[in-house]
């Protein structure tokens, strides 16, 4: 029925007068009727409210055991990273440091460089002394040996 009929029916008191209609048995069953499909729809209402229930705490178990993993991971990644700062500091400090030697190494790379050509430039300079001495000798030699085919001795 209309929600407008069952109004005017009430206003009316014909409602009344219909349900008074019905045989004391007939209301009787009707209640235990009504009774039954409430207590069967509450029933079935709380084994539907009952099923929401546990899908609901399966969806939070797994969205936590999601969010757990997740958290997990994280953790996992920030613990890495803060083990790992102190070493990339440390590797960063040694690199600096290694560049730093190395500018050193090339410095001194440079200088014994120069020590060493100063030494070749000596070396130089003595050699051509020798070669001199050498040439002063062989004056001498020859200046012997000319004057012993003067004399003819050999």
């Amino acid at each position: 029925m209309d929600d407008s009929v069952i109004k005017v029916l009430r206003r009316n008191g014909s409602w009344k007068n219909s349900k008074s209609v019905l045989t004391n048995e007939q209301s009787k069953k009707e209640v235990s009727n009504n009774f039954d499909e409430d207590f069967s729809l509450d029933k079935n209402f709380g084994i539907l409210a009952e099923e929401i229930k546990k899908r609901m705490k399966l969806k939070k178990e797994i969205k936590g055991t999601k969010d757990y993993n997740k958290n997990k991971k994280n953790d996992v990644t920030i613990v890495a990273k803060k083990e790992l700062l102190p070493l990339l500091k440390n590797i960063e400090a040694l690199t600096n440091q290694r560049d730093n030697y190395s500018k050193k190494i090339n410095l001194i790379d440079e200088e014994l460089e120069k020590v060493k050509n100063n030494i070749m430039s000596i070396k130089a300079s003595y050699e051509k002394d020798i070669s001199d001495l050498k040439s002063n000798i062989n004056f001498f030699e020859q200046s012997i040996a000319l004057i012993n085919n003067i004399k003819g001795e050999e």
